[in-house]
């Protein structure tokens, strides 16, 4: 994986899925979720990008990778990837304007990670590493669940609204407003 560096100990949270079928605009999708990484200070990399004609339009795969040092024990990382196939440009008037949108099936994957120790303070030999794994079952383990693999959890289903929200598929909020 690109940039992912991080040592420590890993902890994936559930992959979650957003899949579209219609006309949408991607390049304002695509500006949206930047945005919103650069707003709560990630680094964002575009690590893959493949487009390739098709027999029955063309296909892409996109793939993010976003990080953020919460503390100097805490990174969460989440990883994008999009799935685009079978896409047709389209022109549409909207606002009275032109504007080039596509039709296609997109499904965009969100993974969430939790590193601790990521930076590998620990990892300096047996008793070190065995240390740790103590400290994080026994010590900081209700904080591991509750606070940092739930952060980032949430995040990823803000992030996921605002997705909706663009290619309007649903209504605006959702039940875990207020959550981190």
């Amino acid at each position: 994986m690109v940039h992912d560096t991080s040592k420590g100990e890993k902890f994936e949270g559930y992959i979650s899925h957003v899949r579209y079928s219609g006309i949408f605009d991607l390049e304002g999708l695509y500006k949206v979720m930047i945005r919103w990484f650069k707003e709560r200070n990630y680094f964002f990399h575009e690590h893959t990008y493949k487009y390739k004609p098709d027999f029955g339009g063309k296909t892409e795969e996109v793939k993010w990778y976003c990080e953020r040092e919460e503390d100097d024990y805490v990174k969460s990382v989440i990883l994008i990837y999009f799935h685009i196939w079978d896409i047709e440009p389209v022109e549409v008037i909207k606002d009275g304007k032109k504007k080039r949108l596509f039709n296609a099936r997109m499904d965009i994957r969100f993974t969430p990670i939790a590193y601790l120790d990521w930076q590998g303070k620990w990892e300096k030999n047996r008793f070190t590493r065995w240390l740790r794994k103590f400290y994080h079952q026994f010590v900081i383990k209700k904080e591991i669940d509750n606070m940092h693999t739930d952060a980032i959890h949430y995040r990823v289903y803000k992030l996921q609204r605002i997705v909706k929200e663009h290619l309007e598929m649903e209504s605006k909020g959702y039940a875990h407003e207020y959550v981190w």
